[in-house]
């Protein structure tokens, strides 16, 4: 166990305390002359009342409390928020109600939770180039996605239904060419009908198109 100097800042301030032996956060009270009401969508920063003095290469980190998560909506905004070791002033909680209903924080209520962590303290190195990775410049949610890549489909390849699809469009665009021709033949094609003619034979076009063997369409 590390020993941490902790002032407080005000009498009624209380320390930071485990609420079981192996839980991994101290609780963190709020440090308060008065009810303070959080109202929907608002955010505050409420004092604790404690200074304290971490040792070279430790941080605080500032969490929500599960509970007050989850029956209240109450978060911590900047979560987890971090207490550097060189900071010697009053721990601040900055609470934030996102539910639809005010809430109420009394004096001496737990607030948020605070865990010890170590940490390593990085040296910045300018450089021109970066080893490459797997992941390489990829970010915002791309893990776990597969990417197909787009195949552009020809005789050789398309799916078999792709094909039968095509052949059954030259079937049917045939029958309705044959049966627009008979119309004519009785002189009852009309203009409408002579437009619809005009797409079966477009469809058809292209339909023979998808079917042609691949060698033989233009380039």
């Amino acid at each position: 166990m590390i020993a941490v100097p902790a002032r407080r800042l005000h009498p009624q301030a209380r320390l930071p305390a485990y609420a079981t032996d192996e839980a991994a956060g101290a609780d963190l009270h709020a440090c308060l002359n008065a009810p303070l009401v959080l109202l929907p969508g608002q955010r505050t920063l409420v004092p604790t009342g404690i200074a304290i003095a971490l040792p070279k290469g430790f941080e605080l980190q500032i969490r929500p409390r599960s509970g007050l998560a989850l029956r209240h909506g109450i978060t911590v905004l900047n979560t987890p928020g971090t207490i550097d070791s060189d900071y010697r002033g009053e721990i601040g909680v900055v609470l934030l109600n996102t539910s639809q209903e005010s809430f109420t924080v009394a004096p001496g209520d737990r607030i948020a939770q605070a865990v010890l962590a170590r940490h390593e303290t990085a040296r910045f190195v300018d450089t021109d180039t970066l080893p490459p990775s797997t992941r390489g410049a990829s970010g915002f949610g791309s893990t776990g996605r597969t990417e197909i890549p787009a195949v552009p489909i020809s005789a050789s390849n398309a799916p078999k239904g792709r094909l039968d699809c095509a052949a059954v469009t030259v079937l049917s665009t045939a029958t309705a060419l044959i049966s627009i021709l008979g119309l004519a033949s009785t002189g009852l094609l009309s203009i409408w009908t002579g437009v619809a003619a005009a797409g079966l034979i477009s469809a058809f076009l292209s339909a023979l198109l998808l079917l042609r063997p691949k060698s033989a369409r233009p380039r």
